[in-house]
């Protein structure tokens, strides 16, 4: 096997050899890789940058586009992608909103704007791997990242939550995942499941305590938090570990649900969609109410959040 693979790195790595990567000689190296088994990461790459630089675009766009592709193949490499098939959503996704510096000032997580430009830009790199053959596993550009600020949520329906709950594991071992999904039904914002720890939780009460408020959690949630918190230090953090953004780790993972669950395309669902799903089905136009328990200091935000006229 180890002969197989050395030796298809060999017959990829030709691609390299092409002095100008000219189109006979992509079309050969493309039919030596799909027979060659194992495919690696950077040499996908650098086909797709080949094919894309004949693109018919304005050259500035050809230009931004390449320069896309490439901060992608050193952050897929520095996630530890060595082959394509290695390559995940998640991989792509976090891509989308890693961090960006301006002007050598602080590190911040990505506008929507540039998520959205970066999806864009990569998105034909991966139709031309789907296209070719070379890539075979599900779509990876996922759900079309809105320009605005933020695409507005609204409040997921009681079966839109039942399919949450169902899809909550993607059953392939553990995961957090829906230790996050019953935080958030507990009235939990991304940011507040990011610093949930262990001690947060009290079962014999049924409560979680998020920051200065202290919410119920219902069945389903105590069944999925009970062992995970046996387990742990009460100081350790429960659904994260340690990252640069914990926030965006709740979010992207929350996100993964929805698309295991066949809700990543539907309008006006976001990860946001839970919690405030949750308020929904428990106050329903009780404002004040939804308002201490989600933890907004406005009323009128969350009337809009929970689309409720509640002056009438």
């Amino acid at each position: 096997m180890q002969d197989e693979i050395k030796d298809a790195a060999v017959t990829q790595g030709q691609l390299f050899e092409l002095p100008e990567h000219s189109p006979m000689g992509l079309a050969r190296w493309l039919c030596d890789a799909l027979t060659a088994g194992r495919i690696r990461f950077d040499e996908a790459v650098c086909f797709a940058q080949s094919t894309l630089s004949r693109r018919r675009e304005a050259p500035e766009t050809r230009k931004k586009r390449l320069s896309i592709v490439d901060q992608f193949a050193t952050f897929g490499s520095a996630s530890g992608v060595e082959y394509l098939e290695q390559l995940r959503t998640t991989h792509v996704d976090d891509f989308y909103w890693s961090a960006t510096r301006r002007g050598g000032g602080p590190l911040r997580r990505a506008a929507s704007r540039t998520a959205a430009n970066r999806q864009s830009l990569l998105k034909p790199a991966f139709a031309l791997w789907a296209e070719s053959g070379l890539w075979v596993g599900v779509d990876l550009v996922g759900p079309t990242i809105s320009r605005t600020k933020g695409e507005q949520a609204r409040p997921a329906t009681e079966d839109e939550l039942q399919l949450i709950r169902a899809f909550a594991e993607p059953g392939l071992g553990f995961t957090r995942r829906s230790a996050i999904i019953a935080l958030r039904l507990a009235g939990g914002s991304a940011i507040d499941v990011a610093a949930v720890r262990a001690g947060d939780i009290d079962i014999a009460a049924l409560t979680v305590t998020f920051g200065c408020r202290t919410n119920p959690l219902d069945e389903w949630s105590v069944q999925h938090l009970a062992d995970l918190v046996a387990d742990m230090s009460p100081d350790s953090l429960l659904c994260t570990t340690n990252a640069s953004d914990l926030a965006h780790v709740v979010t992207v993972q929350t996100r993964d649900v929805l698309i295991d669950a066949g809700l990543g395309g539907v309008a006006g669902l976001t990860p946001r969609s839970v919690e405030l799903g949750a308020a929904h089905v428990i106050f329903g136009n009780d404002i004040i109410g939804a308002a201490r328990w989600l933890g907004s200091a406005s009323l009128d935000a969350t009337a809009r959040a929970l689309c409720v006229d509640w002056r009438r």
